[in-house]
């Protein structure tokens, strides 16, 4: 037996805590929860699903946050059962659920819990007790991406039309912030600055499949697996501008994912809802709820798929480790790619964290830090034409990255959205150019680049891009705010 998981916030505020999901009629909830609280397992699984429920009852922003942080404490109760048992993986799985999910209330005891596990786990694998969970020899390389030539004819097969054939991203080595706000943040201009993550820990680690696999493997995370590579990023635009960023936690949104891919596909083609129902994944974030329950039923934990003419898109909570098989065994050629986009990965896997620095850059304009992401996934996976409202520092740490930059004074020539919510994505699709409905962008000016390994991209708040990665990939985005508001023209 283990000692049992120090949980001081959840202490201090589980008495108001019950009483305010009480209040708003979680009579069962607060008794499972009370039993759980007095030893009972069953009673503190049986509290996580009632409060898993809740989170699905409606659109996400339509739950209560109360429920989100009765999961969390939910989660907390089953954790420490499993950790009772020595049960780290189930422990650990638990409070990122908690983490994923739940509300701010109890991240604290989420954040240190899982260092508990974590150590507990260590010393376990030191005392020469075996460990199943990823322990088993790496078959293959051990490298995410191998070491080969760039054959730019190739590459330009998979590229837009006119790609590599116009203006390139001016490239600064080292550059200072000075010469950065200067002649770049002011102006509202891209550059690609080289030689200034030398320093990082992540630019040798992260290529390393072990490395990955020893740091985070038994860590649950939110993942987006589709046939159609580039519905996956579709929902971006969405979340940057409803979804509070305090809460992104980069899973997307199921609805939102759907309702922009039907804006992509002909009219006369209908979408098909199915429910895949399993006992060991569940929907990576079920936010939508049940807005679909005029089609599908629902279930218990379901993986939430969608098929929409050819493309079949849904979310899962798998472990790092898994991910990182898949995408592995996967590689380039696969047809139904796994992509971890747009996920605070780093919220939840601090060694990841400190083998990252924000770039100075990202203090330009004194504003601060809004969102830190990680975006990793196959040779193929593409974010559509879209534009953002912040400052990007986007950190190229393994793999090569095609990216296609327009200005914001294009706007019009790239035929956004009327829609409100679709805004900042363009209708255009690079890929495959419709010059008879979209004529305009024929012959637009552009700016593109291949972003290296070991190189950061800035893009300033409005300009339009499109990316797509070469081989496989692992990124880093910085978002910032700026106080001092840079002209942002092209």
């Amino acid at each position: 037996m283990y000692s049992a998981i120090p949980t001081p916030t959840l202490d201090s505020e589980y008495p108001a805590l019950l009483q305010s999901i009480t209040s708003r009629g979680g009579y069962a909830f607060t008794r499972m929860a009370t039993l759980a609280a007095a030893g009972d397992q069953r009673a503190a699984e049986v509290a996580c699903e009632m409060a898993w429920e809740q989170l699905h009852s409606g659109p996400w922003h339509s739950v209560l946050p109360v429920w989100r942080d009765a999961y969390s404490m939910a989660c907390l109760h089953v954790a420490k059962f499993h950790f009772s048992n020595g049960e780290f993986r189930d422990a650990l799985r638990s409070l990122d659920l908690g983490i994923i999910m739940g509300g701010p209330l109890l991240r604290k005891d989420l954040d240190s819990a899982i260092e508990v596990v974590l150590a507990a786990k260590s010393r376990q694998y030191h005392n020469g007790v075996a460990d199943d969970n990823n322990g088993r020899p790496n078959a293959g390389s051990r490298l995410l991406v191998p070491p080969r030539e760039f054959d730019k004819s190739e590459v330009l097969q998979i590229l837009p039309v006119r790609s590599l054939s116009s203006k390139i991203v001016a490239k600064r080595s080292a550059l200072s912030l000075e010469a950065f706000l200067c002649e770049y943040f002011l102006s509202g201009s891209p550059v690609i600055i080289t030689d200034c993550m030398v320093h990082w820990p992540a630019t040798t680690r992260w290529n390393d499949m072990d490395y990955l696999r020893g740091v985070g493997g038994d860590r649950t995370v939110p993942v987006q697996v589709t046939t159609a590579r580039k519905a996956v990023t579709l929902l971006l635009s969405y979340m940057i501008f409803t979804k509070p960023l305090s809460e992104q936690h980069g899973t997307g949104l199921l609805l939102i994912a759907m309702g922009i891919t039907l804006k992509l596909l002909p009219f006369d083609i209908k979408p098909v809802y199915k429910r895949v129902s399993t006992s060991s994944s569940s929907s990576a974030n079920g936010k939508p709820g049940n807005s679909f329950t005029g089609e599908i039923e629902e279930e218990k934990n379901p993986i939430r798929t969608i098929v929409v003419g050819s493309i079949d898109w849904k979310q899962e909570l798998i472990t790092f480790s898994e991910f990182l098989e898949r995408v592995q065994s996967n590689g380039c050629r696969s047809k139904v790619p796994t992509y971890l986009a747009q996920h605070q990965l780093f919220d939840q896997i601090n060694d990841l964290r400190k083998d990252i620095s924000i770039p100075e850059y990202c203090f330009a304009g004194g504003g601060e830090l809004i969102s830190l992401n990680a975006w990793f996934g196959p040779a193929g996976t593409v974010t559509p034409l879209h534009h953002d409202p912040h400052h990007n520092i986007l950190a190229q740490v393994v793999g090569k990255k095609y990216v296609r930059l327009y200005s914001a004074s294009c706007s019009e020539e790239l035929y956004p959205y009327s829609e409100t919510m679709l805004h900042n994505s363009s209708q255009v699709d690079l890929d495959n150019i419709d010059v008879v409905e979209f004529p305009k962008v024929r012959g637009l000016e552009f700016i593109d680049c291949i972003l290296e390994e070991g190189e950061m991209l800035y893009i300033p708040p409005k300009w339009w891009h499109y990316v797509r990665s070469i081989t496989m990939s692992f990124s880093v985005s910085f978002w910032w705010s700026s106080d001092s508001g840079s002209s942002m023209v092209g």
